[in-house]
């Protein structure tokens, strides 16, 4: 029929009719996505079976479920607030560090939350230890209100070690050469990150974002990453030379 109708100079689309070989493949296609829904569900049938067959019901709260309660009883939204999590739960920021390990004054509590304090940029650091007991946690905020310093972090969702920089909304003081800072993401998501100053210039800094309990970033970060946050791989000058080499690469790439 299409050879006819191109000899006398007509196609299908001018009789409004579909091409047949884009028909049979489109039609080969629902075929398959049915067979795999169908597999999907089967899959999910027998997971629910097995997770009904679970004798010993979960007590503890998830992790979410913690973040959601606190974010209620503040009239924060969820988004707002950073979920830490110590002891088993813990994940490493630096190659072989956790949170607990970097800032000692986290060893006496499970979960730690941040949250906004008062304005945009004074935020509230909660500890609550093994019993459920809420304790406020006065850090000294470094840098003051709405700092004039820059972070510079490895992207992990880059294929290449994209370097990004950032502005955060507050920085806490851990002690003399390491603190945290609190930053958006590009969904406005609140997250913890621990910092490192740069020798010489007092407003660069190195960070990595500090893993949380549940969520998105809740992987370790690679261990390329954690390394050039941690003092045993990177001095403050490594940290220095570091940043001079990508702001040489970035004025570069501009020129």
């Amino acid at each position: 029929v299409k050879k006819a109708l191109g000899e006398e100079g007509v196609t299908l689309e001018d009789l409004d009719l579909p091409d047949i070989e884009q028909w049979i493949d489109e039609g080969e296609k629902q075929e398959n996505d049915q067979e795999i829904d169908e597999s999907e569900k089967d899959e999910k049938d027998l997971s629910d079976d097995m997770e009904e067959k679970e004798e010993e019901p979960k007590e503890e709260k998830t992790e979410d479920e913690a973040k959601n309660e606190i974010a209620r009883r503040y009239r924060v939204s969820p988004n707002q607030v950073v979920h830490i999590a110590t002891g088993a739960r813990s994940k490493r920021v630096t190659d072989k560090d956790y949170f607990q390990g970097i800032a000692k004054w986290a060893e006496k509590y499970d979960d730690i939350f941040i949250l906004p304090g008062k304005d945009e940029y004074s935020w509230e650091t909660i500890g609550v230890d093994k019993e459920g007991k809420e304790e406020v946690i006065n850090n000294r905020q470094q840098e003051g209100k709405n700092p004039d310093v820059t972070i510079k972090m490895e992207n992990e969702n880059s294929s290449n070690e994209e370097i990004e920089e950032v502005r955060p909304l507050a920085m806490y003081k851990i002690d003399n050469r390491t603190s945290y800072a609190i930053i958006r993401d590009n969904a406005g998501k609140t997250q913890a990150v621990l910092c490192r100053q740069e020798e010489g210039k007092g407003k660069e800094y190195w960070g990595q974002v500090i893993p949380e309990a549940q969520g998105k970033n809740v992987r370790e970060a690679s261990v390329e990453s954690r390394e050039a946050i941690s003092p045993e791989h990177y001095s403050a000058y490594d940290l220095a030379k570091r940043g001079k080499a990508y702001e040489d690469a970035k004025s570069l790439e501009e020129r």
